[in-house]
């Protein structure tokens, strides 16, 4: 009976251990697939105003933290441009970006806001 206890033990948290992880990777999925979504409206939204993306990286900014740093140096630099993105105020919304490979290209960036709730594009920002 003693040593039957630490057998029950180990295979109870193996399959703790196994419950948790299958969370964790359908949790991982499903933010992946969100992702990719919010990726595919996006370039939906470049390829129409004519940006070629073969040559781009994406970023999806989790939080909006690198576009809070942009909008905050917009807001420095040409505040009168900056209170286009007034739209954004209270809203619930995605950021996408796509930048250059090169870090020596000048241009080429382009910021897609999308709304969160309806999935369409609320407003753009970008340089050619």
């Amino acid at each position: 009976m003693f040593r039957s206890k630490p057998l029950v033990l180990i295979a109870t948290s193996f399959i703790i251990f196994i419950f948790i992880l299958f969370i964790l990777l359908n949790i991982f999925k499903k933010k992946n697939s969100e992702k990719e979504m919010y990726y595919e409206i996006a370039k939906k939204k470049a390829l129409s105003l004519g940006f070629t993306l073969k040559d781009s990286q994406i970023l999806f900014d989790r939080g909006n933290v690198e576009w809070t740093t942009t909008l905050k140096d917009l807001k420095v630099g040409n505040p009168e441009y900056a209170k286009r993105f007034d739209i954004l105020n209270g809203r619930n919304y995605r950021t996408v970006k796509f930048y250059p490979k090169s870090k020596y290209t000048l241009g080429g960036v382009l910021w897609v806001f999308i709304d969160a709730e309806t999935k369409e594009v609320i407003i753009f920002h970008g340089e050619m």
